[in-house]
C-alpha cells in the first residue's frame, strides 16, 4: 500500500490515499456506511468482497477472477469446442450478446469470428446461451467459492442484519446476466446489483477525495477504516 501511495506522489499527486473499492462502490451509491452487508465488487481483473457492519469491516476477500476472465473462459470455451480462435475482444463482444449464468426464457445465438485452427481461414462460429453455462462454469465456481466463504465470517451477532441487507454488487463484472440469481441461489441471500455498477467506484473515490485528507491519521494511507468510523460515528453509532 505504501508503495502505491508513493508512485502517486512521485509523479506529481499531491496527496495519495486509498480506500477499498466496495467502500468507494458504497459512497458513490449514498448508501450508509454504518449499514450492514456484503459488498462484492467484481472488476476488470479481481473481486474484492468485503463485509461490514455498525461503521466496521469484519472480513476483506480479493480473489483473481474478473470481468477479463469471462472473456477468456469464453474464447477458450470456443477453442476446444469449435476449434475457432478469437481475439478477447470478440470474446467480450459475444459475453455481451449471449452471456449468462441464469436459465432464460429467451435463447440467443451470437456470431464470433475468427480464425479456424484447422486451416488458419478466418471463419465464424456461432455460439447460444446455452452453451455459456459451460463456458463459464470455472471462473464462477471461483468467484462463489469466494463469496461463500467470505459469508461464514460474518460474526453470530450480525447475521441477521447482514442478512436483512443482502449481498450488494459493483463493478462492471456483476452486468454479466444472470449473476445476481445465480448468487442469491447458491447462497440463499438476497443479492442485488448497485445502481450504475460500473460507475459507483469511481463516483465514490471522486467523492471522498475532498475528504480523505480529514479522516486520515497518523500518515495512514489506507484511510477505509477511517471513513467508515467517520460515517459510523457521526450518525450517532458507537464503535
Amino acid at each position: 500500500e505504501n508503495a502505491l501511495t508513493e508512485m502517486a506522489v512521485a509523479v506529481g499527486a499531491k496527496e495519495a490515499y486509498l480506500v477499498y473499492s466496495p467502500i468507494a462502490a458504497m459512497v458513490g451509491n449514498d448508501l450508509d456506511l454504518g449499514m450492514g452487508a456484503v459488498i462484492v465488487d467484481i472488476g476488470a481483473a479481481r473481486t474484492d468482497i468485503m463485509i461490514v457492519c455498525h461503521g466496521r469491516i469484519f472480513c476483506k476477500r480479493t480473489i483473481a477472477v474478473g470481468g477479463v476472465n469471462f472473456d477468456y473462459a469464453i474464447a477458450d470455451y470456443i477453442l476446444k469446442k469449435h476449434k475457432v480462435q478469437i481475439t478477447p475482444d470478440i470474446a467480450e463482444s459475444v459475453k455481451k450478446k449471449v452471456g449468462t449464468v441464469w436459465v432464460g426464457n429467451e435463447r440467443r445465438i451470437a456470431e464470433a469470428r475468427g480464425r479456424d485452427v484447422t486451416n488458419g481461414d478466418y471463419c465464424s462460429a456461432h455460439i447460444s446461451s446455452e452453451e455459456m453455462f459451460s463456458a463459464l462454469e470455472d471462473p464462477m465456481a471461483v468467484l462463489m467459492e469466494g463469496i461463500c466463504d467470505a459469508i461464514t465470517k460474518i460474526p453470530p451477532d450480525y447475521v441477521r442484519e447482514v442478512f436483512d441487507t443482502g449481498i450488494l454488487l459493483s463493478g462492471g463484472g456483476c452486468l454479466l446476466e444472470g449473476i445476481d440469481r445465480m448468487i442469491s441461489g447458491v447462497t440463499g441471500i438476497n443479492t442485488v446489483r448497485l445502481n450504475d455498477p460500473a460507475n459507483t467506484t469511481a463516483r465514490g473515490l471522486a467523492m471522498l477525495a475532498s475528504r480523505a485528507a480529514a479522516v486520515a491519521e497518523n500518515g495512514t494511507r489506507n484511510i477505509s477504516r477511517y471513513i467508515m468510523k467517520a460515517a459510523f460515528e457521526s450518525q450517532g453509532g458507537e464503535l
